[in-house]
């Protein structure tokens, strides 16, 4: 008896880790020409043992790309500088608002070229994602108790929006998020529960980016 537990336990484990193989395999082949970058990502994580959660949260991110895409070329590019000009003027916020429609009327999101993520992500920008988004689950005040699931859910994209560009947008907006998020749920609200308080940092993430 005993022994058909195991058995029918080491069955159930290695088809999960083969269907999880498969479907890495998969996204790796979509990847096309871009898959040595996706692959020097997984090579990174397995040269360090002290790194084997970090390569489980590079497959988790790689095994989801399918669907998510993202803005790519000369227009995407020049939107955002013209829209950087305006977030940061120092008009008043219905002035901004009213120029960042007339510019969507200039650059029409329709015209703007995208990719899937896996065919134009670089090893560079995913690993400098990873590595943020692990010492803000592990350092960070707020995320105590978040387990590892819930940190791959929440914490560890490396975009927030959909189309959003590969950027350094953790950095930018961490200082922000930090400083005042913390002290305003605790004041006003006396949120303590970890994802609660991290599903709301994410939403304090998301809206400077939805505004353009």
């Amino acid at each position: 008896m005993k022994a058909t537990f195991i058995f029918l336990f080491l069955v159930l484990l290695f088809s999960c880790q083969s269907s999880e193989e498969k479907q890495l395999e998969k996204v790796l082949t979509l990847a096309g020409n871009n898959r040595p970058e996706l692959e020097k990502v997984l090579e990174h994580y397995k040269e360090n043992e002290a790194d084997s959660l970090k390569l489980r949260a590079a497959k988790f991110l790689i095994m989801n790309m399918p669907g998510h895409q993202s803005y790519i070329g000369k227009d995407i590019e020049e939107y955002y500088v013209e829209a950087e000009k305006i977030i940061f003027s120092d008009r008043k916020i219905d002035e901004q608002v009213n120029e960042l429609n007339n510019l969507l009327l200039e650059f029409p999101s329709d015209d703007f070229e995208f990719k899937e993520d896996y065919s134009v992500i670089k090893a560079d920008y995913l690993i400098q994602s990873i590595d943020a988004a692990f010492d803000d689950w592990q350092q960070g005040r707020w995320a105590r108790g978040i387990t590892f699931d819930e940190f791959c859910e929440y914490m560890l994209p490396y975009k927030c929006v959909e189309f959003q560009a590969f950027d350094d947008w953790r950095n930018v907006l961490k200082p922000i998020a930090n400083d005042t998020l913390g002290v305003f749920l605790i004041m006003t609200f006396g949120i303590k529960h970890p994802i609660m308080r991290q599903k709301l940092l994410i939403l304090n993430y998301v809206i400077p980016l939805l505004s353009i």
